[in-house]
């Protein structure tokens, strides 16, 4: 009996050492109940998990108006200062052509609110007349058909760009490599901000920082900011984000 007894008080001895051990030693894989090093704040996940936890350069968001990355993926503020331009219907700029067959739930203004599984679907050759469902936003007034498609807002006071967030079609994941984000000072002269080389996930939003723009835009006020898509690519893209600074 007492050598019974022995070996059960040894083996409580053991599991008490071995749980010191852990919670003394390196993290394990998982959340843990520590803060990680290099994170700023979590975020309850949306799908029931752990919660999230934010990169270094993700800040608390609490703005008016709440974008899909935050409400629905748990992302953050690119930083501490940017703010989320969310973009209007009536804002809303693009190649002013219809859409494939006409699709009156795949127009440029779906790429704006705020629902990953809606996308612009341009008739990229401009092949289906154009009918007055698809009159939204502003529509290009070039004097030739623009070559491709395009989308993206006009901000009547401006903008300092700091970073843009996207989210590709899930239906086809293979027709964003190539395009190209711009931005424009008067909707005419536009300059590359962005080219996009590899298709997105369609998981997740894809991140484009302040360090992968170019340096004029922490100084330039911008009114008109794009995404051009790729020949064959259709403007396929279901969500932007634009982030930045109030010119004012």
């Amino acid at each position: 009996m007492k050598k019974i007894t022995a070996l059960m008080l040894a083996l409580v001895l053991l599991l008490c050492l071995f749980a010191a051990c852990d919670n003394g030693g390196e993290k394990s894989e998982g959340t843990g109940t520590g803060e990680p090093e290099g994170t700023v704040n979590t975020a309850e996940n949306t799908d029931g998990g752990d919660e999230i936890e934010y990169l270094d350069d993700f800040y608390p968001y609490d703005g008016e108006v709440t974008p899909p990355s935050i409400a629905s993926y748990g992302w953050g503020a690119p930083d501490g200062e940017s703010v989320y331009f969310p973009v209007s219907p009536e804002n809303v700029i693009h190649d002013g052509k219809g859409t494939w067959n006409n699709m009156t739930d795949r127009l440029p203004t779906c790429v704006f609110d705020g629902d990953v599984w809606t996308s612009y679907d341009c008739d990229e050759e401009d092949t289906t007349p154009n009918n007055a469902e698809m009159d939204v936003g502003i529509p290009y007034d070039g004097e030739e058909p623009f070559p491709t498609g395009y989308v993206g807002a006009y901000f009547e006071d401006g903008i300092i760009l700091t970073a843009i967030r996207w989210h590709g079609r899930a239906e086809n994941p293979d027709r964003n490599a190539g395009g190209v984000f711009q931005a424009s000072v008067d909707g005419e002269e536009w300059v590359d901000l962005y080219t996009i080389e590899q298709n997105s996930s369609c998981r997740d939003y894809e991140n484009i920082h302040a360090s992968d723009l170019p340096e004029s835009c922490a100084t330039t006020v911008y009114h008109y900011v794009r995404y051009v898509s790729p020949q064959n690519g259709f403007c396929n893209i279901t969500e932007i984000e634009f982030w930045g600074k109030p010119a004012k």
